[in-house]
């Protein structure tokens, strides 16, 4: 373990032991508000089953989506031209380890040459799977898609530091306010991960985020809350998820809660902010409740296009 890796750690576990949170820049030294999102969670969970909703919102939340998209990009190098990145985000795994299955059923016989997980594999408060139980989860995404150039993640503000090491065992290379440049040829891309931003920021994920410009770049965050600063670092491509689209939304798509302290018109789907382009997905799992309204669970392959140019 590197000594920025060291450091990083000792920090992180100071700050899951507190009920403080270091949130992005102007939201500094905030209260965790997990506890009011709980009580809230309880009030709507007693409204619905009350009613017949909540059976709906269980059946609702079974449903996963696929999605296919293109993005187009003047910086991004020919070699990367029709590159296939699988995006899964907010699985909450103790929550429905059994998700897991009906991924792999959803990825089997795609073509993937990237897989990235923007966090929250685990869920607060929840000790229900080890590491050790989690990691053998991931690992049989990365067995059944076997990616061509590699697998990558970051944590989210559910997750513990310690989920790190056992992930990267079984071949998720973590980015923790790190970068990795991948190299086709004589041509590479950057790829930048920086730690949770909702509860875990720290200097060290806009210092990463810095290093941008230098090429084509896609930053992975757990959350859209870095936008203004990942936009003004050249960021490309901005990957996240977090807010699960709202989870529960009233009818056309208005969320209840999306748990963001900023970037909240970013909440879902694809977006674009002068020359980056951005997106929000709605995750895989549930937190709290096993329900969603209006706001489909997903899995999300995207294609790299590069403008004018023919692979």
């Amino acid at each position: 373990m590197t000594l920025e890796r060291i450091n990083w750690k000792k920090n992180r576990e100071k700050l899951e032991g507190s009920n403080l949170a270091e949130a992005t820049p102007g939201r500094i030294k905030s209260i965790k508000k997990w506890f009011i999102f709980c009580f809230a969670i309880k009030i709507l969970e007693y409204f619905l089953q009350k009613t017949r909703l909540f059976e709906r919102g269980r059946r609702n939340a079974r449903e996963i989506e696929v999605n296919l998209l293109e993005h187009t990009f003047d910086k991004l190098p020919s070699s990367f031209n029709g590159k296939c990145i699988l995006h899964l985000s907010d699985l909450h795994l103790q929550e429905r380890p059994e998700i897991i299955n009906n991924i792999c059923k959803l990825v089997d016989g795609h073509h993937v040459d990237f897989i990235v997980f923007t966090g929250d594999f685990t869920s607060k408060n929840i000790d229900n799977l080890s590491d050790e139980e989690i990691g053998a989860l991931i690992k049989k995404i990365i067995m059944i898609t076997k990616p061509k150039i590699g697998c990558f993640g970051v944590l989210g503000n559910h997750d513990h530091s310690s989920l790190v090491e056992t992930l990267e065992k079984v071949g998720v290379r973590m980015l923790i306010n790190e970068a990795v440049d991948i190299n086709i040829g004589k041509e590479s891309i950057r790829l930048i991960g920086t730690d949770d931003p909702h509860y875990y920021y720290t200097s060290e994920a806009k210092k990463i985020l810095m290093s941008a410009s230098e090429k084509f770049s896609i930053a992975l965050v757990h959350t859209p809350e870095l936008f203004d600063m990942a936009m003004f670092s050249g960021v490309d491509f901005y990957l996240c998820g977090h807010s699960h689209g709202g989870q529960v939304c009233l009818p056309f798509k208005i969320p209840i809660l999306t748990h963001l302290n900023a970037g909240k018109r970013f909440f879902r789907g694809r977006w674009k902010l002068k020359n980056m382009v951005g997106y929000t997905s709605k995750g895989v799992g549930t937190v709290a409740l096993p329900i969603r309204f209006n706001a489909v669970a997903e899995i999300t392959f995207h294609y790299l296009r590069a403008d004018n140019k023919v692979n």
